[in-house]
């Protein structure tokens, strides 16, 4: 049995010096795994970079597209604008015209207007006129008949045409008068 413990102790003891001899480190070793160390933390490093610069340029991508966007909103509000000013431009003209229109139409009517009431008033004066000239008829008929009648030189039958004559002037007058009123109508319309 002590040689079985001997066996035993030997085989772990070797195995433990075995273990140990792994595990110790040599000066090359060291240095191996001082480059892989540095190599490993340059390339973390590099990698770091990597990411940041492909963040920054997302970033910038992004903000190129967002002015880009600012740009066409831009453009496009600036053309809304511009189509709304002409817009509103043709419109104010359309209303121009048809205001200006409005007042042709308004002026011819008050020219026709003026042309009605000008003629109207020139009839109402030669009715007038032919008022007058019916009475003035009647007075020197009139006149004429008294004078004859007083110099005796008319008949019954001669007195008698004179009064139909002055009888007709009359009417004349009367429905002269109708006219002149007509005329007078006329002209306050």
């Amino acid at each position: 049995m002590n040689l079985k413990l001997i066996i035993t102790c030997t085989t772990v003891i070797l195995g433990i010096s075995a273990t140990a001899q792994e595990k110790t480190i040599t000066p090359e070793q060291i240095k191996i795994q001082k480059t892989q160390d540095s190599l490993n933390a340059v390339k973390a490093k590099a990698e770091r970079e990597a990411e940041k610069a492909r963040r920054e340029s997302e970033k910038a991508q992004k903000e190129v597209e967002k002015a880009e966007k600012d740009r066409k909103d831009a453009e496009e509000k600036r053309i809304k604008a511009e189509e709304k000013r002409i817009k509103d431009t043709e419109k104010a003209a359309d209303k121009m015209e048809k205001a200006h229109k409005k007042m042709e139409k308004e002026q011819e009517k008050i020219s026709k207007e003026r042309e009605r009431v000008a003629k109207s008033y020139q009839k109402l004066v030669k009715e007038k006129e032919k008022q007058a000239k019916i009475d003035e008829d009647i007075i020197k008929e009139s006149e004429k008949l008294e004078k004859q009648n007083k110099k005796g030189k008319l008949s019954p039958n001669d007195v008698e045409k004179w009064n139909q004559k002055i009888a007709k002037l009359k009417e004349k007058s009367a429905d002269q008068r109708k006219r002149v009123e007509k005329a007078e109508k006329e002209a306050r319309k």
